[in-house]
């Protein structure tokens, strides 16, 4: 049985996981969109590859936040 710390470092990288996996699910799906259904070009746009990685980061210190915050 995990108790004290280890479970702690146990739920933070599961939380963090799981925000991760939806934020990539969540670009993934605005690729697609912008791409093959609504093909608007955003996704060809200057600066596209920064603004996605500044999204996984937000995402990833908002699952930080988050676990501190019901911790």
């Amino acid at each position: 049985e995990i108790s004290g710390k280890g479970r702690a470092i146990f739920l933070f990288a599961g939380l963090l996981s799981f925000v991760v996996l939806l934020g990539v699910f969540w670009e993934f799906t605005e690729f697609v969109f912008d791409r093959y259904i609504i093909k608007n070009g955003f996704t060809l746009l200057p600066g596209i590859y920064e603004d996605t990685l500044s999204d996984l980061f937000v995402d990833l210190l908002g699952g930080a936040a988050g676990f501190f915050l019901i911790l």
